[in-house]
């Protein structure tokens, strides 16, 4: 604190002040009413997929950090992610890995190494030419006022 401020604090106590906190200003108001909050957790109730960037779409009067910190902290949102499941396999999921297996034993007969330089390898996941959203689109907003522990989804094996 600077010794301008020391003096005007010390001339403010001695003229009978006794809070140390600012006395309330007027100023800008706030574009942040109850009835944009509630709208924007209504939008959040609707769906749980979508970003800060898709709400500040919605309602472009309010910055992107004045709406992350309305849903952080005046809602009590956070963005969770689904945790991933083991793939659980049925025997018709097993047969098929057999049979691709015996297929790809085939095609290493017919053509010989050619046929191993066309193969993409990485682990046990199929991945398909279509776009899967990152990890952070895939999060959905939980409010804290409830358990949030659960799985939000659990798939079977596409093969």
């Amino acid at each position: 604190m600077n010794r301008t401020s020391v003096f005007k604090w010390c001339r403010e106590f001695k003229n009978g002040r006794t809070s140390v906190h600012d006395d309330q200003r007027s100023g800008r108001p706030s574009i942040l009413t109850d009835d944009i909050v509630e709208k924007i957790e209504n939008a959040l109730r609707d769906d749980r997929r979508l970003t800060v960037d898709e709400l500040s779409a919605m309602f472009p009067q309010i910055s992107r950090s004045l709406l992350h910190e309305t849903i952080t902290e005046t809602l009590g949102y956070r963005k969770l992610s689904a945790r991933w499941v083991p793939k659980q396999l049925t025997d018709q999921h097993k047969l098929n890995r057999v049979e691709a297996g015996q297929e790809f034993l085939r095609r290493y007969k017919l053509h010989g190494d050619e046929f191993l330089r066309s193969i993409v390898t990485g682990d046990e996941t199929w991945v398909e030419k279509s776009f899967q959203p990152t990890r952070r689109l895939r999060g959905r907003w939980r409010s804290g006022r409830r358990g949030w522990r659960e799985t939000i989804s659990r798939q079977a094996s596409k093969n």
